[in-house]
């Protein structure tokens, strides 16, 4: 635990000083719902709708950048290979990371929430919030695991630019920045197969208290599994290229 404590530490060292990171990544998602979202919360229900959307939308951005883009510039500069030469297991490197996501993804999460009720009144408790940012969380998990696989076969330069794009094209197109109904037509069939759009019919039912869909759960799982089976693999083949 003393070992895993320091690597907690250690990380959120790290997160101290890049301000721009931690800035963007918390305010970049309630910004965007104050630009381009805000008139359309027009109704509590709506501006319930819109704060799920934007709290995926969040989260879903600390999970591809934490487990994303530093895991890539980590395995590329020698850092990761480093770390595993010290007395410290695998398993508490990942452990740190997943702690410094939860609080990042939590925080990010936060000033939605703040943001939302502030400008549009979307009159969510705090109880109803924090059960679904704990769901949010726990239903992020399958994309923190396809980052992880991505980020070992990109390069330390284009991990940035790599997961933007995915960031970007998978919130839009999953329905995270404006309902389903209103994407273009091609676009909202292609939606229905996007793991982010089950992301969000799963918390979009939460804010708005009605029954989730089990189909949507099992998506998601499928989609998790999937994901870590690709990021076993990946990690494996990662580690025999070293060694040739």
């Amino acid at each position: 635990m003393s070992i895993l404590r320091a690597h907690v530490f250690l990380r959120i060292r790290q997160l101290a000083r890049e301000p721009g990171y931690l800035a963007s990544t918390m305010i970049f998602p309630a910004l965007f719902f104050l630009l381009f979202a805000l008139p359309n919360a027009d109704t509590p229900d709506k501006a319930k709708f819109l704060m799920a959307s934007f709290t995926a939308f969040a989260i879903l951005g600390v999970c591809l950048f934490q487990f994303g883009v530093h895991q890539a510039q980590e395995l590329k500069s020698g850092w990761y290979s480093l770390m595993r030469t010290l007395p410290v297991r695998g398993s508490t490197l990942f452990f740190s990371q997943v702690f410094n996501t939860l609080v990042c993804g939590i925080a990010a999460s936060g000033v939605v929430y703040a943001t939302v009720e502030y400008s549009a009144g979307a009159e969510m408790s705090f109880g109803r919030w924090c059960g679904m940012t704990v769901v949010a969380l726990i239903g992020a998990v399958p994309f923190a695991l396809s980052a992880a696989a991505i980020a070992n076969w990109v390069s330390a330069w284009a991990a940035l630019p790599v997961f933007n794009l995915i960031y970007i094209l998978a919130s839009f197109a999953g329905g995270l920045w404006m309902p389903p109904g209103a994407l273009p037509a091609k676009v909202e069939r292609v939606s229905q197969y996007l793991p982010t759009r089950h992301y969000g019919e799963i918390l979009w039912k939460l804010a708005l208290g009605q029954e989730v869909e089990w189909k949507f759960v099992g998506y998601l799982a499928a989609f998790g599994a999937c994901a870590l089976a690709a990021t076993l693999l990946s990690r494996k083949l990662h580690r025999d290229s070293q060694k040739i």
